[in-house]
């Protein structure tokens, strides 16, 4: 990202060396953006610019605020909430309110236009309720894995996601869908489908439900 914004002041830096100009780090310059990026907490002392990017990345809240914004069309589950969760589901109980991730700005205005209420922000919360109906329903009942249904979660939460309401059922809550997915376990296609409640400041996942993939009768193999 620096090289590539800092490009134009290296060439005419290096043009001028045979004039006698020199300097390590010319302002506006590869380098000098990257120690700015780097007094910041964006990048590592380290000139390692395509790992760093694609860290960054991967997990926009590993960001400093300020250049985290820079990123906010790419939202999904956070690192932590994917955690939280699969402890959660493995311990058999919700640990409370949190933070799981967050959608982009498109699928908050498309929620919207379905019929969600706008909201102060675009967190996605997970709840105690939430996890409990995952544990009840696709655990218990459907006997899919905890891994499983946090992937389920995680796939639904990906930035390609759409909005979606099944018009037929009124009561049921517009929700992220995304679809094309193919089990490893059966090979079936399916969609991981994310129902979602606004509670005025953000939005709580309701469930996550596989959409297309039958329960498991027997454990899932390793």
């Amino acid at each position: 990202m620096a090289a590539f914004a800092g490009a134009p002041v290296d060439v005419a830096a290096m043009a001028m060396a045979p004039m006698g100009y020199s300097h390590a780090a010319p302002v506006g310059g590869s380098e000098w953006i990257g120690k700015q990026m780097e007094q910041v907490g964006a990048i590592s002392p380290e000139r390692r610019p395509a790992a760093e990017l694609i860290a960054n990345l991967a997990s926009p809240a590993a960001l400093p605020k300020a250049a985290a914004s820079g990123l906010s069309l790419i939202a999904a589950i956070s690192p932590e909430g994917k955690a939280r969760l699969l402890a959660d589901l493995m311990a058999g109980k919700g640990s409370g309110t949190y933070r799981l991730g967050d959608v982009t700005p498109g699928q908050q205005k498309a929620l919207q236009r379905l019929g969600t209420p706008p909201t102060e922000s675009r967190d996605v919360m997970m709840t105690d309720a939430a996890a409990a109906h995952m544990l009840d329903r696709r655990v218990n009942q459907d006997g899919f894995s905890p891994e499983e249904v946090v992937r389920f979660a995680e796939q639904a939460m990906q930035p390609r996601s759409s909005a979606w309401v099944d018009p037929a059922a009124k009561a049921h809550k517009p929700a992220l869908s995304n679809s094309g997915l193919r089990d490893p376990v059966t090979g079936r296609s399916y969609t991981a489908h994310m129902p979602m409640a606004p509670n005025g400041e953000s939005l709580d996942v309701v469930t996550v439900i596989p959409r297309g993939l039958p329960a498991r009768k027997t454990k899932a193999p390793e």
